[in-house]
């Protein structure tokens, strides 16, 4: 049995304390077990559905750390995959939760096409929302021009957000 494959199992083990070991040492696992992750959280085994919940953000967060930016790249790469696909709603919403976290201008086109799907724009609008650069912006920017009337004081909301500063945060 390979690395990943046994890992999984220990993240689908009826055993909670396996579970919580598995996904607590996750973030090494890296972007190849994003895709089976996803769809573990659509499991109808709560216990199995938050391991896998838990083992993915910890993969996400352990590739949006400092200096690794081939590790986030590819995560972003393989979460963007996910919410795009056909997975269940909630899976996609999570995977741009995580987007938000390690995404940069490569992603904003594939999570600009996301503003359209009315079951995850607003998870793909705070993805954009927190990815820095010009890239997310001019993406949220060109989303308002043509967004249905009752989505545009959310993208309002975000752009607003990205014009606060420090200095500004909590007064305006």
């Amino acid at each position: 049995m390979d690395e990943l494959q046994g890992f999984l199992e220990k993240i689908k083990s009826e055993d909670a304390q396996i579970r919580y070991a598995a996904w607590r040492a996750a973030g090494p696992r890296g972007a190849a077990a994003i895709g089976p992750l996803a769809e573990l959280i659509g499991s109808t085994d709560r216990g199995v559905a938050k391991a896998a919940r838990e083992a993915l953000q910890n993969i996400t967060h352990y590739a949006a750390r400092p200096g690794a930016q081939k590790e986030a790249r590819a995560a972003s790469a393989e979460l963007l995959k996910v919410a795009a696909s056909t997975a269940q709603k909630a899976v996609r919403a999570e995977a741009l939760n995580f987007l938000g976290f390690v995404g940069d201008d490569r992603a904003v086109p594939g999570i600009r096409k996301l503003l359209a799907d009315a079951d995850v724009r607003d998870e793909a609008r705070m993805a954009l929302e927190r990815i820095p650069g010009n890239a997310s912006l001019q993406a949220l920017q060109r989303a308002h021009k043509s967004a249905p009337e009752d989505f545009k004081p959310n993208l309002e909301q975000s752009l607003h957000n990205r014009r606060l500063t420090p200095a500004t945060a909590g007064i305006k």
